[in-house]
């Protein structure tokens, strides 16, 4: 097992093997990427030749090809054994061509083996018949396009090894008697003589073959033994051309994948393939969430709503189940998923927060607004975005405002270990934290790095703008924030609590109000101090006065009860009203 990375270089193989990419064995997995392989060995004997570029023999094999071009003059490009089962082989980004002109060979792709799966995405296929399958479950999608340009042949009989060359898009024959299930979800297919699809041999077939379309542009009217599957949402029109399609229904879709249309969001949520970009057609009033799960999708708003109804179903806001707590949103995006947002507006009606994230990624870019999550009794941290695990949060703009909670992270909970939050533009404004961190929490175990946007107006008990939490026994002086542009014109709280301590870099941008417990004195802040003026190029600990920095006493009373150093170049001030205590064997020093 392992991966080839061709680093943008061509490959060409001049020798006189049958294949070129060859993963051995069984029990592996060979991934090819990003670059190109060319087979430069002619064809010696039409009848019989199985030369090819890439060949998988044996089973129990998968194959990734990802942004690679593969050609040949061959009886195929890539090609599975009839007797191999149990192969897993997946085409991405890729081009495939086959230059051979001989009418019987030429094949993009010959895929016969039984209890496999083949999937084609975003793939252009050319050859005298671009797919041809005998076997398992192929499902082709995204922008993948197939062109055939070989000499029709419609067989009076299928063959008993190999498989004829019809001239086709898509040729399957069912002799083989393995069960077939072809899906082809979008693209285009085009035969310049032949058909679009075609289907044969099926009858002989015990296992009933099936192929069924729900997306694409055919040269050529699928025949009766073809499924077309159209969702609610989409039309299937035949051309005066003869061409066929399946084309957006205006009327009724609400959103689309390519020239699929959907009816429903959940519909087009569930439709999509990896990678996929989904966009919204019409404003949408829900009753229900929308969940995606383990998928990466692109969400392109057109400038449209999704807004929480009036009869939106509530979870248990009384529930202190997890599963409950963090899978409420209005959005919920888990289970590996990678989503990205733009140009939407994502309005919760204050029946649940807007979005929850759970192992799996967000990039919340321009034009999106994320609005009036939570409520002002919502019990349940982040009101705005409550993001638990993954990779990471990014983002690079929009607006996420008007979101409350009675918790923590009015606008944003960051509680992730596994990765970093970062804010490049965009704002974060308006939001309410009846606990800590009006604007965005950052978790004992997660840090923040900010290089542009603005935290602005928002309010909380502490932390109006950002709260950096350092409550973790398990991983102490773990989470910070670093900013390196934009702006932050609420409070920002280093936290120092039981002698854990969280940081905060400042190396460019705007601060205004850092506030830190220098102290703590049974669980409670005892002595909260405000940074005046905060000096690019220092960094800020929880529970200490930095170097060049102006500290003032909060309150009226305060208890100094650790050791505590005033650098050079550093003030801290007292107010007339504020009456302080120093515990015994604690010792001031001022440099």
């Amino acid at each position: 097992s392992g991966t080839i990375d061709l680093n943008e270089h061509n490959y060409i193989y001049s020798g006189t093997s049958l294949y070129v990419i060859y993963p051995s064995g069984q029990n592996q997995t060979l991934t090819v990427r990003n670059g190109s392989v060319k087979s430069l060995r002619k064809i010696t004997n039409p009848d019989s030749d199985t030369s090819c570029v890439a060949q998988i023999l044996n089973g129990n094999v998968a194959l990734n090809l990802d942004d690679v071009s593969l050609e040949g003059e061959n009886a195929y490009v890539v090609v599975t054994h009839g007797t191999a089962t149990n192969i897993d082989l997946n085409i991405t980004n890729s081009t495939i061509t086959n230059t051979n002109t001989n009418p019987g060979l030429g094949l993009g792709i010959y895929f016969p083996s039984a209890d496999s799966s083949l999937t084609i995405n975003n793939t252009t296929i050319t050859a005298n018949t671009g797919v041809g399958v005998k076997g398992g479950t192929v499902t082709i999608k995204g922008s993948t396009v197939i062109n055939a340009n070989g000499v029709e042949n419609i067989p009076e009989a299928a063959v008993n090894s190999g498989i004829n060359s019809t001239g086709d898009a898509i040729y399957v024959e069912g002799n083989y008697n393995f069960a077939i299930d072809v899906n082809i979800e979008g693209g285009t297919y085009t035969s310049a003589n032949g058909e679009a699809v075609r289907m044969l041999f099926e009858t002989e077939n015990a296992n009933d073959p099936t192929v069924t379309i729900t997306g694409g542009t055919f040269s050529s009217k699928p025949a009766d033994n073809i499924t077309v599957s159209v969702p609610n949402g989409s039309l299937a029109v035949e051309n005066p051309n003869g061409t066929f399609e399946i084309v957006v229904d205006d009327e009724t879709a609400v959103a689309k994948i390519g020239n699929t249309g959907y009816a429903d969001l959940q519909d087009a949520i569930d439709a999509a393939s990896d990678g996929s970009t989904i966009t919204l057609l019409k404003n949408i009033e829900t009753d229900t969430q929308f969940v995606i799960n383990g998928k990466a999708l692109d969400i392109d708003g057109g400038n449209f709503t999704i807004n929480a109804s009036d009869g939106y179903a509530k979870s248990d806001w009384t529930s202190s189940d997890n599963s409950v707590i963090d899978s409420d949103g209005l959005f919920y995006i888990n289970n590996g998923a990678d989503v990205s947002l733009q140009n939407i507006t994502l309005d919760a009606n204050n029946m649940a927060r807007v979005i929850a994230v759970n192992n799996s990624d967000l990039t919340v870019n321009n034009g999106t607004t994320i609005q009036n999550g939570g409520a002002a009794d919502y019990p349940f941290s982040g009101g705005g975005v409550y993001y638990k695990s993954g990779t990471g949060l990014v983002i690079n703009g929009g607006v996420i405002r008007n979101n409350q909670t009675t918790v923590y992270g009015g606008g944003v909970f960051y509680g992730n270990s596994g990765g970093g939050f970062t804010m490049t533009g965009g704002e974060i404004a308006g939001n309410t934290a009846a606990g800590y961190a009006g604007g965005v929490w950052i978790a004992s175990t997660a840090t923040m790095n900010m290089t542009g946007g603005t935290i602005s107006g928002n309010t909380a008990a502490a932390g109006d703008g950002v709260f950096i939490n350092a409550n973790s026994a398990s991983n102490p002086d773990n989470s910070g924030l670093t900013v390196d542009g934009g702006a932050i014109t609420d409070e920002v709280w280093i936290e120092n609590w039981e002698g854990q301590k969280t940081t905060l870099t400042y190396t460019s941008g705007s601060l205004s109000d850092i506030k830190t417990p220098l102290t703590i004195a049974d669980n409670d802040y005892s002595t909260i101090v405000s940074i005046d003026n905060p000096t690019i190029g220092s960094t800020y600990t929880g529970g200490e006065i930095a170097q060049n920095a102006n500290v003032t006493i909060v309150g009226t009373s305060a208890l100094i009860s650790e050791n505590l150093t005033i650098p050079a170049g550093s003030t801290l001030t007292i107010p007339e009203n504020v009456t302080v205590e120093v515990a015994d064997e604690v010792t001031l020093t001022n440099n």
